[in-house]
């Protein structure tokens, strides 16, 4: 049944990784009119997933839910959406700080899960506290270092999460295979 769960999250965690690797090339690519356009198509993919996670909450059975954090998931990645969409502009001027702090909660997500693993599995939860590391650390870069222009930054930014999603990608089919799919 744990299992189960850690399979879900694994799969969820890959779509989610997916489409942060296209925004993280169209922000390499085209910096100019990526930042007004990603700010809208990350909020409404951040209210989307708080949304889902809210009601993948609700039909989960009581053993899943007692080790779900699926609803405050949900509820923060709903709430942060709805923020986002309604104030561009000062989200523009934020960006690297929340793409930072976002890189740092899911690496603590994942670092959470390989403890978890280590008590489940008791093998392959190695390798998923390493990519856990690597993405808490990219995190940080991400934050401590502001670059001078924003398009230097949102390029920046781009290569940064291409980086911790290939990271989260590789990490998610190895915990995937480790549970045997």
């Amino acid at each position: 049944m744990i299992i189960d769960y850690f399979k879900k999250y694994e799969k969820q965690s890959i779509i989610i990784s997916i489409l942060l690797i296209f925004i993280a090339l169209f922000l390499i690519v085209r910096p100019d009119i990526a930042l007004t356009s990603t700010v809208t198509i990350f909020g409404l993919i951040i209210l989307f997933f708080g949304i889902f996670n809210i009601i993948s909450y609700i039909f989960e059975s009581r053993e899943i839910k007692a080790f779900s954090n699926e609803l405050v998931m949900g509820l923060l990645l709903t709430i942060l959406g709805v923020i986002i969409l309604l104030n561009k502009p000062v989200f523009l001027s934020i960006l690297p700080i929340i793409t930072g702090m976002w890189v740092i909660i899911r690496s603590i997500m994942k670092f959470q899960l390989a403890i978890n693993l280590r008590e489940a599995l008791s093998n392959g939860w190695g390798w998923i506290l390493a990519f856990s590391i690597i993405m808490f650390i990219l995190g940080i870069i991400i934050i401590a270092n502001p670059f001078a222009t924003m398009f230097t930054i949102t390029r920046f930014i781009g290569i940064m999460i291409l980086v911790t999603e290939i990271f989260n990608i590789m990490e998610s089919i190895f915990a995937l295979i480790k549970m045997k799919i």
